[in-house]
């Protein structure tokens, strides 16, 4: 199960790397930020304001933990395994 996690995070993040560089070619073509970087957000800010990102599509990288009733991402791995809560959402 985590190596398919694994796999699906290092999928997405060659996913989101090819989209970042479409998206600086907007931003040079226009002088605006483009819909990535709008919406880039790290974990860190999230956890820390997450009013503000309210109603917002985001992109986040974190430890993805999917079971049943347990869905999280959190910033580290270990921050799952110990337990910590109050650094995942």
């Amino acid at each position: 199960m985590k190596c398919l996690i694994v796999f699906l995070l290092v999928l997405s993040s060659i996913s989101c790397s090819s989209k970042t560089e479409r998206n600086s070619d907007f931003k040079e073509a226009t002088g605006t930020p483009g819909p990535i970087e709008e919406y880039d957000v790290s974990l860190v800010r999230l956890i820390a304001n997450p009013e503000k990102y309210d109603g917002k599509t985001i992109q986040v990288i974190g430890y993805l933990n999917l079971e049943f009733e347990g869905n999280a991402v959190y910033l580290h791995q270990e921050d799952y395994e110990h337990g910590l809560t109050n650094n995942g959402f």
